[in-house]
């Protein structure tokens, strides 16, 4: 029925808390979850079905998987220009980030940010020293 009915897929652009920080609502493993919002995006659907938001249409449907990657895209900028300023290790790293982007900081946030490094190291976007101080 061209229906695209997702549940944790889409989850949209952060929001503030009442501490006024935001939330990262990327799942555990935020290149994969950048993956899973294009392979959305392509899909040729005519109504999406949302657990988080009410029924709509295809036009409605992209909107929030744009918002949704807008978000990530804008965490993902936080992330590099934290590890432009280097840092001491991934703690200190997610720490920093969650600073530059005024995310909450958590144990969650954490291993966003461990996961969204493995990717940068792995495609050379990053570099650990030998005393393993991260640079990007």
């Amino acid at each position: 029925g061209r229906a695209l009915v997702q549940g944790e897929s889409v989850m949209g652009a952060p929001v503030a808390g009442p501490d006024g920080l935001r939330s990262t609502p990327f799942g555990a493993n935020p290149p994969a979850y950048r993956r899973t919002l294009e392979a959305l995006r392509a899909l040729d659907f005519w109504v999406f079905i949302s657990s988080h938001r009410p029924l709509t249409d295809r036009a409605g449907g992209l909107a929030e998987i744009e918002a949704s990657l807008a978000g990530l895209e804008e965490w993902e900028a936080a992330c590099r220009r934290a590890l432009a300023q280097g840092a001491a290790g991934p703690a200190a790293l997610a720490a920093t980030a969650a600073a530059e982007g005024g995310y909450a900081p958590s144990p969650r946030h954490d291993r966003q940010v461990a996961a969204w490094l493995e990717g940068e190291l792995g495609a050379g976007r990053a570099t650990r020293g030998e005393d393993g101080t991260l640079r990007g």
